[in-house]
């Protein structure tokens, strides 16, 4: 009788026609960079104030009451950011199904460390699946560059490493399918990513209006395509859309705060110093010089608009006399920067047949 089957191991994995061999020494400087941000969330160095504020308390909440509490979110006694999408706080409420009384608040860290190697993971095996021969120095920029950046900005137990995920694995399947066969898993992750933070259901519909033009076939196809990937993602943020008016809990979906033109120039300028992200531009230079080595920039057109349309929407919500860019512009910067990374992947894809 044949031998039975084995699992090959990692570094020996048989080349097929998408995959490109064992990763390269420069990828191990994804993993060290996840080691470290890993290392730094455990020693609770880099918990979000947030978590403790809102996001943590909320999941308590919702585990121990088996609901969404509204009654809770809306109290005048509390500020639960009520119309954030449920996604994180019911993924810190499931540690508690197992008839736990207390949340799992160390698992709420350990979830942003998870998340980043994810994303990393998303990267990675998209770009290999395309056979992008810059894969392994991309998915290392990628995976230093936001470990560092989450140490910088604290966001162990925040909702961004989530939405970093489901992004980084809805523009992975977008960017290296052949003939639209990775859109189910678009789809869903940009569900996902609506229903996590209020900016990913704009990302969300961003991606899906900037991803017409990198399709195949007719405008007909093409718009049927589309129609396609939107139905989840629309259909979730509609749904929780409409529960958050039903039961009043609209607070960040609804502009206000003294929004006006006025504000506009002052804006421009705050966000401009914002974006040097404290490391004098270093991140949106090293995706520029690998962009400009690319053999097929026309690819990156469709994630670059996506990138600059999100910092306008980013600009159009700070046009206000207190806009705190200086909380607030780190976090959400992180977007358009992810944006940019995946262009640079999709720069260096070979021409499409």
């Amino acid at each position: 009788t044949a031998p039975p089957p084995t699992i090959p191991r990692w570094w020996r994995y048989p080349r097929t026609e998408g995959s490109q061999g064992r990763p390269k020494a420069i990828a191990a400087l994804a993993i060290h960079g996840i080691g470290v941000f890993a290392s730094t969330a455990f020693s609770a160095a880099v918990t979000s104030g947030d978590y403790v504020l809102f996001w943590g308390v909320k999941g308590q909440r919702f585990g121990a009451e088996r609901i969404l509490d509204t009654a809770f979110m809306t109290h005048p006694n509390h500020y639960m950011t009520p119309d954030y999408p449920p996604l994180v706080p019911l993924y810190y409420a499931w540690t508690m199904l197992g008839g736990d009384a207390a949340m799992d608040w160390w698992g709420g860290i350990a979830a942003a460390p998870l998340f980043l190697l994810l994303a990393v993971m998303a990267v990675w095996s998209f770009g290999k699946y395309a056979r992008i021969p810059v894969t392994d120095a991309i998915t290392a920029l990628f995976a230093s560059m936001f470990a560092l950046l989450y140490i910088r900005h604290t966001l162990a137990g925040n909702a961004e490493p989530m939405l970093h995920f489901f992004a980084a694995l809805a523009l992975g399947a977008l960017i290296v399918q052949r003939r639209d066969e990775l859109d189910p898993i678009a789809s869903v992750a940009l569900a996902g990513a609506a229903m996590t933070k209020v900016e990913g259901g704009v990302f969300a519909l961003l991606v899906i209006a900037c991803s017409w033009p990198a399709r195949f076939g007719s405008w007909k196809e093409r718009l049927l395509a589309g129609a396609k990937l939107a139905l989840l993602p629309c259909a979730a943020l509609v749904t929780w859309l409409g529960f958050v008016q039903a039961r009043g809990l609209t607070d960040h979906y609804v502009p206000g705060g003294g929004l006006s033109v006025a504000y506009l120039v002052p804006t421009l300028s705050a966000m401009a110093k914002e974006l040097a992200m404290n490391l004098a531009y270093a991140p949106w230079i090293a995706c520029a010089i690998l962009l400009g080595l690319a053999p097929a920039k026309r690819n990156a057109i469709p994630w670059l608009l996506a990138a600059a349309a999100f910092l306008a929407f980013l600009v159009v919500i700070a046009m206000r006399p207190n806009p705190h860019l200086e909380w607030t512009a780190g976090r959400t910067l992180l977007i358009p920067l992810l944006l940019s990374v995946f262009a640079v992947l999709a720069a260096w894809r070979e021409p499409r047949k």
